[in-house]
């Protein structure tokens, strides 16, 4: 992978990705038109799993098979993995992009299928592989990347299939978060689908059959000796499957699962993320799919969820698109007064209509994300 040339470019469009075509009936909102771009447009596959933009303007779009530098309509710059370089440059070591992620200190962290982690420096043009070494501790623990995000103190978190990964900068290596049975305050997970950062700096991770975990620092402000503490949904198996856990700008959590549709968390007055603290217990209420009812979501399995620049919160499912008004959110003193009584919310579903040329192109949608 050469990253050598770069080009300023600037373009001001809002792109939703998906794949998995479902030919079925449904209705688009007239106020929305959809526009795909795929393979025939230059797209290196249709198997799309994240976009991001960087400071120069340029889309970056995580393919099965290449990560994608998008500089205009029809203008695609691919990257590939291989064996060597000409130039003697390092290459990605796979070609499957599962995440991306931009830093603070324009480090591009790169998530993959296989190859594990790799960052690229835009300031120096510098590309570094992060794999998995069985007889290296701080190596990074999984090879398969999930999920990548950098907090305010400037750590960069990464969510594997196998444990949750703290990037040490100085030393070049990790810190890696597993289970530990003889440890109750362990990270009781395995595969790490969503980190998330809220208002207050608290630490949240969603988890594969494990629900989410809230991080509980050590006293002593060792990372190294964090604690966690497990929080279950509910007593549903299929809410324990966390894709997703996100805070919008009115300090709401939302959090998507894999089979459980959607649920709005709301903290107690009492709420920490101290040790001795813990002592409080979240309100959930739980939006499912309902079967002809156009104004609940489309489909209990939620992979993404992003409010954009108008307040308009959107959620990516299996079976299309959602996306609910500003004034159709939860008011915020309810939200900031828990009450066993759900918020009424209406959804308002974007399906596939093949009699529909401005319909979204597919039903399954990995990602969601809002350019400049």
């Amino acid at each position: 992978m050469n990253f050598k040339r770069l080009f300023n470019f600037w373009q001001v469009f809002f792109i939703l990705f998906s794949f998995n075509c479902q030919y079925i009936n449904g209705q688009v909102s007239k106020e929305l038109r959809f526009t795909n771009i795929n393979t025939s447009d230059g797209l290196s596959n249709n198997n799309v799993n994240a976009v991001i933009e960087d400071n120069r303007g340029f889309l970056w779009i995580a393919t099965n098979d290449g990560l994608c530098r998008y500089d205009s309509p029809g203008n695609f710059k691919i990257f590939y993995a291989s064996a060597s370089d000409k130039e003697g440059i390092e290459t990605l070591k796979s070609s499957n992009i599962t995440t991306l992620f931009i830093d603070s200190k324009e480090n591009h962290w790169i998530g993959t299928r296989g190859g594990g982690l790799s960052r690229y420096h835009l300031p120096s043009k510098q590309l570094t592989n992060y794999v998995h070494d069985p007889a290296d501790k701080n190596s990074l623990s999984n090879n398969e990347v999930l999920c990548i995000t950098e907090d305010r103190q400037g750590n960069v978190w990464i969510g594997t299939e196998d444990g949750l990964n703290l990037y040490q900068p100085k030393k070049e290596q990790f810190i890696v978060f597993k289970d530990n049975p003889s440890n109750p305050n362990s990270l009781k997970a395995k595969a790490i689908l969503s980190i998330m950062e809220d208002d207050k700096g608290w630490l949240w991770i969603g988890a594969w059959n494990e629900a989410i975990h809230l991080l509980i620092p050590a006293e002593s402000g060792d990372m190294a000796d964090a604690q966690f503490r497990k929080i279950n949904l509910s007593k549903e198996r299929t809410a324990w499957n966390v894709w997703k856990i996100y805070q919008d700008n009115e300090q709401r959590y939302w959090i998507g699962t894999f089979g459980d549709g959607l649920f709005l968390m709301q903290l107690p007055a009492t709420a920490s993320n101290k040790i001795n603290a813990q002592d409080w217990e979240p309100t959930f209420h739980n939006y499912l799919s309902v079967h002809d009812d156009k104004k609940s979501i489309s489909n209990n399995i939620i992979k993404d969820i992003l409010q954009d620049s108008k307040g308009r919160l959107w959620v990516a499912t299996t079976q299309g698109l959602n996306h609910v008004k500003p004034n159709q959110l939860p008011a915020t003193q309810t939200f900031n007064a828990p009450t066993k009584e759900k918020p009424a919310i209406n959804f308002n579903q974007h399906i596939y209509n093949p009699n529909n040329n401005y319909s979204i192109a597919h039903n399954d949608i990995n990602s969601i994300y809002e350019d400049r």
